[in-house]
């Protein structure tokens, strides 16, 4: 609907009607496909580097709008993943092993320890 902003004065000419109807089925209207923005990237899926993984991120969009009627097709892109940047090394089994040993072996030292001064004491 047109609103008429200023009535015809003077010998103007009379305003077209305000509604203006078009019957769908006697044209074709193309639509194209609309997709949506993309999501931030998510979590990587790893907190460390290895030789072995190297952890991802992904994000995605989606379909808003299919195409209608012979309208631009929708890129097939929906989901692109990524390399994390910016993470640590991981530690190699055998150091995370040894770093393991080493603490049990502290805690083993601190409790003779603890056990010998007892000892100590009571004589």
């Amino acid at each position: 609907m047109r609103t008429i902003i200023t009535e015809p004065e003077n010998g103007g000419k009379i305003c077209p009607d305000q509604w203006q109807f078009r019957d769908c089925s006697e044209e074709t209207c193309l639509l194209d496909c609309r997709l949506s923005q993309w999501t931030i990237w998510g979590e990587c899926s790893g907190s460390c580097i290895s030789d072995e993984n190297i952890p991802i991120t992904t994000r995605r969009r989606t379909i808003v709008q299919q195409p209608i009627n012979g309208g631009k097709q929708c890129e097939k892109t929906l989901e692109e993943t990524q390399h994390c940047e910016k993470l640590p090394e991981c530690e190699k089994e055998e150091e995370k092993e040894n770093e393991k040993k080493k603490k049990e072996n502290e805690a083993e030292e601190q409790e003779n320890e603890r056990k010998n001064k007892e000892e100590q004491e009571k004589q």
